[in-house]
């Protein structure tokens, strides 16, 4: 109990921090919204420094940052698609995203066919579908070792190794509260989404967003920061993501091993709940309740143990329950396939149902 309030006095401590004026994620919100919206920004995946920025043009299907990052988009069209009659669009980080696009191996192959297969489903589905390598936004732990050996082998860098974090701050100048990777990926959803929106075929009012795993976790931060996506999905997202904290779940991934293996996705006043998962102040039903009023689905593997799949359920029955009573039925939707971390087209195919009525 003494180490519990000496704890939790240090948290007091800390003082509240000072709202990033800048982050988008604040626009249009009510004050209650807004106060949930700081503490999970500050405690968890931090602020982004911009909105839409000013720096920012379009090249065809690529958006490039500041004259110097740029990230490469891939659009499948269904047949149909017109400007008269645009479709919607489901947008995702690809599989490049697992291992970088640099790999010429049999997973990388296994990779790629996976994902020309979900292309495939979708756009046959009648819907759009735009999705990118995000370590072209912000570099995952890959491409973090690969610089870091580069680095150590005195051998030259790519150009703008660490994306927009060397544009617009947050690799070595990172505060408490300055955005992990987590958002910055999600920040990147918002800027594709804003190229969406110049394209006549795509109707940017229908899309959602989803992930896979890290990205499930982007997917909701996503969600719960732009307004515009309509429909926020979460497939195997895990701590960080769609499982409840404050859930015995004593085989999946916690806060302490998360922020070990990962602590750049995160802001490092995360770091601080090492340890006290069920001490955390708010839990993540309540940051995928910040998606509503528009549509939540989460997903999960039935043997996928280190992502939490029964502390996930909980989470999404928490939301459903809470939406319920505020009127706001059939807004939440969940599966969970039989099997461990995977994302295919089992899962494609339930969530483009829950989709094809609410999209």
């Amino acid at each position: 109990m003494i180490k519990r309030r000496m704890f939790l006095g240090l948290l007091v401590a800390m003082g509240a921090t000072t709202l990033m004026a800048a982050d988008p994620a604040f626009d249009k919100l009510d004050a209650g919204k807004k106060e949930l919206m700081q503490w999970f920004l500050d405690n968890e995946y931090g602020h982004a420094p911009v909105g839409r920025p000013a720096d920012m043009t379009f090249q065809g299907n690529s958006i490039v940052f500041a004259g110097k990052v740029k990230v490469d988009l891939t659009v499948k069209l269904p047949a149909g698609a017109s400007k008269e009659k645009p479709c919607p669009v489901i947008l995702m980080g690809d599989f490049r995203a697992w291992n970088n696009g640099m790999h010429d191996d049999k997973y990388s192959h296994e990779q790629d066919k996976l994902q020309k297969d979900i292309d495939a489903y979708v756009t046959s589905r009648g819907y759009a579908i735009v999705h990118y390598n995000l370590n072209e936004v912000a570099p995952d732990q890959p491409r973090r070792r690969m610089i870091a050996s580069l680095k150590q082998q005195g051998k030259p860098l790519p150009p703008y190794p660490y994306g927009v974090f060397e544009v617009y701050g947050g690799e070595s100048d990172r505060t408490a509260t300055s955005w992990g990777t987590i958002r910055a990926w999600a920040w990147g959803h918002s800027r594709v989404l804003d190229w969406i929106e110049t394209q006549p075929m795509l109707d940017a009012k229908r899309v959602a967003v989803c992930g896979h795993s890290r990205l499930g976790k982007t997917a909701i931060c996503a969600g719960v920061t732009d307004p515009r996506f309509k429909i926020t999905y979460s497939n195997a997202s895990g701590c960080g993501g769609a499982k409840l904290n404050k859930f015995k779940a004593d085989r999946s991934e916690h806060i302490h091993q998360i922020t070990r293996g990962f602590p750049y996705w995160f802001c490092q006043n995360y770091l601080k709940w090492r340890g006290h998962d069920l001490e955390i102040t708010h839990d993540q039903d309540e940051w995928m309740g910040l998606v509503s009023p528009r549509c939540l689905y989460v997903a999960s593997g039935s043997k996928d143990d280190w992502a939490g799949p029964a502390a996930e359920k909980a989470a999404a029955d928490k939301v459903a329950a809470a939406w319920e009573k505020q009127g706001l039925k059939g807004k939440v939707g969940y599966h969970c396939h039989e099997g461990g971390h995977a994302f295919d087209l089992r899962d494609f195919k339930l969530f483009l149902d829950f989709c094809d009525t609410r999209l």
